[in-house]
């Protein structure tokens, strides 16, 4: 994940859950067991309350901070906010053609392609659909609608 939005979830976290074999996909950071973080050693009760507080927290982000997380090349924190102001849900993405992706302003061809390419893929719609049952943010919020807060890009 990368810019994650789990707060304190680290490179060295994750690769050590993954040497434990905790995580197979993103999905899996929802579901994590804190009772056996908080065995591990550089862990407490405390810390591992914390980061469970901090998964909880990041499951009520906006969409934009997901799609950003979703390392979809040439999709930036800009594209991702430019795409949840104009969604309701972040599997509506999954309908859209190429050519509506190319009508927000900003996004061109090659990145039109790329978050097209990662909607069609099966995996990451069941993914996706696997993290809003585990209780994960999928729908537009109110910080999600304005994306003209942000400063243009240059060209």
């Amino acid at each position: 994940m990368k810019n994650s939005v789990i707060d304190g979830l680290g490179e060295r976290r994750i690769e050590r859950f993954y040497k434990l074999g905790w995580l197979h996909s993103i999905a899996d950071f929802y579901r994590l067991d804190y009772e056996a973080i908080a065995k591990l050693d550089g862990f407490s009760g405390k810390s591992a309350a914390n980061f469970h507080a901090a998964v909880e927290k990041a499951k009520k982000q906006p969409i934009y901070r997901l799609l950003h997380s979703l390392s979809v090349h040439h999709m930036g924190q800009r594209t991702s906010k430019l795409l949840a102001a104009e969604i309701n849900h972040v599997l509506d993405l999954k309908d859209w053609d190429m050519e509506k992706y190319q009508t927000i302003r900003d996004i061109g061809p090659t990145c039109a392609k790329n978050i097209f390419n990662f909607f069609q893929n099966p995996y990451n719609v069941k993914l996706l659909e696997t993290m809003e049952r585990l209780g994960v943010n999928l729908h537009q919020t109110d910080e999600d609608k304005n994306p003209m807060s942000m400063p243009p890009t240059r060209l």
